[in-house]
């Protein structure tokens, strides 16, 4: 089932293995800013779900995606230990305990939980799917929204099954039937789904 949230978008142009390859090369800036827009906002996004304030997630995200390159990129990944994607994650996950530790406001003390129980691992790992997920869904209205589908589909689209209207109102709105906009729907979430699946296979690789 696709699930949606509005807002700004970032593509997601290649697979992770051909960038993780792109990587290697220091001079390869295209592939660091790729990286860079792929995984930062999921951190970010994962930290103030910790209980970070905007500010400090926004440090934690700058500061995971910078250790994690000049890690990986000095050789330092032992793929006998877990998947790259686990090591970016738990270099976010420190990262933002190192923040709740230093900030007495840090929700884990007024909850009177403890930090890293509140930033255990399984609990890091289901947020950042959650996380993830949604910058691909995000990624394909993204892609959807620069294709061939009119924009009046689209209206129609993000404000029936997006802000909930009522199928009369955006029929109104639009100024289609209301066969035409339920026939809209079903187009939309047929080429949302494949685009959602394209771009989650280049997430899902095994890294």
């Amino acid at each position: 089932m696709l699930e949606f949230r509005l807002g700004f978008v970032r593509p997601i142009p290649t697979t992770t293995t051909q960038l993780l390859n792109d990587l290697r090369d220091t001079a390869n800036q295209q592939a660091w800013y790729v990286f860079d827009q792929r995984y930062k906002p999921i951190i970010h996004a994962v930290a103030m779900r910790l209980g970070l304030r905007a500010e400090d997630a926004a440090d934690v995200a700058q500061q995971t995606i910078t250790d994690f390159l000049r890690d990986y990129r000095r050789g330092q990944y032992d793929r006998g230990k877990g998947r790259l994607r686990d090591w970016l994650r738990g270099i976010a996950r420190n990262r933002a305990i190192d923040v709740l530790r230093a900030d007495g406001r840090g929700r884990a003390k007024t909850a009177g939980d403890d930090i890293e129980h509140l930033a255990e691992d399984g609990q890091v790992n289901a947020i950042w799917e959650q996380e993830e997920k949604a910058a691909i869904v995000a990624a394909a209205m993204e892609e959807l929204r620069a294709g061939d589908t009119s924009a009046n589909v689209i209206k129609a689209f993000e404000l029936g099954f997006l802000r909930k209207m009522p199928v009369e109102q955006v029929a109104v709105e639009c100024g289609m039937s209301i066969d035409s906009v339920h026939q809209s729907r079903t187009r939309v979430v047929k080429r949302l789904n494949a685009i959602v699946k394209r771009l989650s296979d280049a997430y899902a690789e095994d890294w």
